[in-house]
């Protein structure tokens, strides 16, 4: 287990630890939440976001080690958010963004011209998918694409396999 997995996993153990030092402290009893908050689904939300990009990250080096230069895929962060993310290639877009706590939204771009889309839409009429954070049993976090739980690698080699073949030049 590396220290990042270990910091994550007993972050909860630390906040229990802070929470009965201040009660002990000020001779209070302050119960924690029993439901997570909105704060916390937001934590949760840029957490999964940093995953899929870390995630996609690895996977496009590998895809640009065996394809080489000409054709790589890129990564950029978008900016003035904290956690959304792009893939470019040869003028197409895949798109990754917090549309809110919980709520992520996926959409990709293609080179009108390439595609012969004559459509003007705007961001909010295109087509996109969306990825929720759902709670479960015992406050445990579920991300779900329509209502059926993801994993995380399938949802990757799915993305990048639709977003590679549009984005043939």
């Amino acid at each position: 287990m590396n220290q990042t997995e270990n910091n994550k996993e007993t972050t909860w153990i630390k906040d229990l630890v802070r929470l009965e030092q201040d009660m002990e402290a000020k001779g209070q009893i302050a119960l924690p939440e029993s439901s997570p908050s909105i704060d916390q689904l937001a934590e949760h939300t840029i957490e999964f976001m940093r995953q899929l990009r870390t995630a996609f990250t690895a996977n496009a080096a590998v895809f640009n080690h065996m394809k080489g230069f000409l054709g790589s895929l890129k990564i950029y962060g978008i900016a003035d958010t904290q956690a959304d993310f792009m893939l470019f290639r040869h003028g197409h877009k895949l798109i990754f963004s917090i549309k809110e706590p919980g709520l992520i939204f996926v959409r990709m771009k293609f080179n009108d011209q390439l595609l012969n889309n004559k459509n003007n839409t705007s961001p909010a009429e295109e087509p996109a998918d969306f990825i929720k954070g759902e709670w479960g049993p015992f406050n445990e976090l579920k991300w779900t694409y329509n209502d059926q739980k993801i994993n995380i690698d399938y949802l990757i080699r799915y993305y990048m396999t639709v977003f590679v073949k549009n984005s043939v030049k």
